[in-house]
């Protein structure tokens, strides 16, 4: 039995109801539960909802994205490599396959007439998809403040306004890219599919600042974002509009999927499978990072 502060996968729990064990095991397994570590589920119990009613309450990317995570690597953990009977399929269909799967796993259709490509520096939001080149993110959150700006700027515009001084736009272009290289500084958390060290699938899910910005500085992603960021960081410090800070474009793709009536299709995770309990478990009750 695993220590109460170890990871601990769903399938591990969803394998057991936790009958006929006592003592000490049964302490540790009640340390388990009561910090919703994980979750229980009672082969024994009537089911109180059908997936598919679920699935209705959690018709979003970022869900979708967790339920294949946990599908995918049987445990509610992120950062953790694919199981081995799926590793062949996840390196078949690489980030851009498990995105799919995501919007598919909560019954999101694809068409064109369900996404909406965002211009440039517009905000980003929980469920928005990220795309560069054949790579592709699914954004599990966004703070007050994605780029960590807000208190440069306050701090900027007090020190202009007791100058009573501006700054041109070739001024604010270097000031902004400056800025948003401190990718630290980000509010903004990511799910997505990459390979570990030894070229091993792996769902990771944490700050984009932490998974990407340290790990890979300078990297095409890095670039991408801060092209993405720059406009709105001009507008922000000039108070307009400005077309000549010489970003108009990005390499990063920015899509959002709608949910609403037209655009739902049934999930294609198997009902009533053991993996889709598991999944379940990792989205609504079990410990989600």
């Amino acid at each position: 039995m695993a220590r109460a502060d170890e990871p601990v996968s769903c399938e591990s729990v969803c394998g057991s109801t936790g009958a006929g064990i006592t003592g000490s095991i049964q302490r540790q397994w009640d340390q388990l539960f009561r910090g919703k570590r994980v979750c229980q589920i009672d082969d024994g119990a009537p089911r109180v909802e059908d997936p598919a009613r679920w699935i209705e309450g959690h018709r979003d990317p970022q869900t979708g994205a967790r339920m294949v995570a946990a599908f995918w690597t049987g445990g509610c953990q992120m950062n953790r490599p694919v199981k081995d009977e799926l590793r062949e399929l996840a390196e078949q269909e690489g980030s851009q396959g498990f995105v799919r799967r995501a919007l598919e796993s909560v019954g999101i259709q694809t068409g064109p007439e369900c996404i909406q490509e965002l211009p440039v520096g517009a905000p980003l939001r929980a469920g928005d998809i990220l795309r560069l080149g054949q790579q592709a993110m699914v954004v599990a959150s966004v703070g007050e403040d994605p780029f960590g700006m807000m208190g440069r700027l306050d701090a900027l515009k007090t020190g202009l306004s007791a100058r009573s001084g501006k700054k041109s736009s070739a001024d604010v272009n270097q000031l902004c890219r400056e800025w948003l290289m401190d990718a630290s500084k980000f509010q903004i958390s990511v799910i997505f599919l990459s390979s570990d060290k030894g070229g091993a699938p792996r769902v990771r899910q944490g700050s984009f600042g932490a998974l990407v910005g340290e790990e890979h500085p300078g990297s095409r992603w890095d670039q991408a974002v801060q092209d993405w960021a720059v406009p709105d960081c001009a507008q922000r410090i000039l108070g307009k509009v400005q077309r000549s800070i010489g970003v108009d474009s990005s390499s990063l793709k920015v899509e959002r999927y709608s949910s609403g009536p037209g655009c739902r299709a049934p999930s294609v995770l198997r009902k009533g499978s053991r993996d889709l309990e598991c999944a379940r478990c990792c989205v609504s009750r079990g410990r989600t990072p």
